[in-house]
């Protein structure tokens, strides 16, 4: 009995150190793809157009668009990022009291304008996929959040749901000379981020927009 424990005790002690080794490797391992994963993730920023106001004008009267550009950086510690999968944003609007006055879902300029071109009609079953977008490494993509009228006061938020609307102006999305606070909350399958800025609106003229980050 005191031979057969202590053979265990033998046993035992010689396990030992490769049982330690082998759990060291498997958490050195596990360190090692989580800082991997982490060094991959998708590098997001987001800022203005300097291209802004972006004046249409086979419209009657002209119209301008302002935009918020997405950027994926490239490269983290030399390695290159993982796109950023499906991406969408929230746009939320808020009155200089920061109550909330509307969301909507960003239309990506990338996506095409949800038209049934053959009709010539809007067709809303596109406008899902307005919404939705993969960013690869190093590139930028834009999307409008608002737009004017040439001569107007008002400004109204933009997104694929304009469409439906005489000169993509709806009533429920007019914001009129003043400032605003603007959110934006980017969610995608592997990754998540919120964007601050403030939109001022002080005249008729284009250049009466100014879009700024905070």
């Amino acid at each position: 009995m005191c031979q057969s424990a202590a053979q265990m005790m033998d046993f035992l002690r010689d396990i030992f150190p490769s049982f330690i080794g082998f759990l060291s490797a498997i958490i050195v391992a596990l360190i090692g793809r989580m800082l991997y994963d982490r060094w991959r993730s998708p590098i997001i920023s987001a800022y203005t157009s300097s291209n802004d106001p972006a004046v249409v004008t086979h419209v009657n009267p002209p119209c301008a668009f302002y935009h918020i550009i997405i950027k994926n950086q490239k490269k983290r510690f030399g390695l290159m990022v993982n796109p950023v999968q499906y991406a969408r944003v929230k746009i939320l609007f808020y009155d200089k009291s920061k109550r909330e006055l509307f969301r909507i879902p960003a239309k990506w300029d990338f996506r095409p304008e949800p038209i049934n071109y053959k009709e010539n009609v809007v067709d809303p079953s596109l406008i899902p996929q307005c919404e939705f977008l993969d960013i690869s490494p190093g590139s930028e993509e834009s999307f409008c959040i608002c737009i004017k009228q040439e001569g107007e006061d008002a400004i109204y938020g933009f997104n694929a749901y304009s469409y439906l609307y005489p000169s993509w102006k709806n009533p429920k999305w007019k914001l009129d000379k003043g400032e605003y606070y603007i959110d934006l909350v980017l969610n995608a399958t592997n990754a998540y981020k919120e964007f601050h800025f403030i939109l001022k609106n002080s005249g008729p003229g284009f250049r009466d927009v100014e879009l700024k980050k905070l």
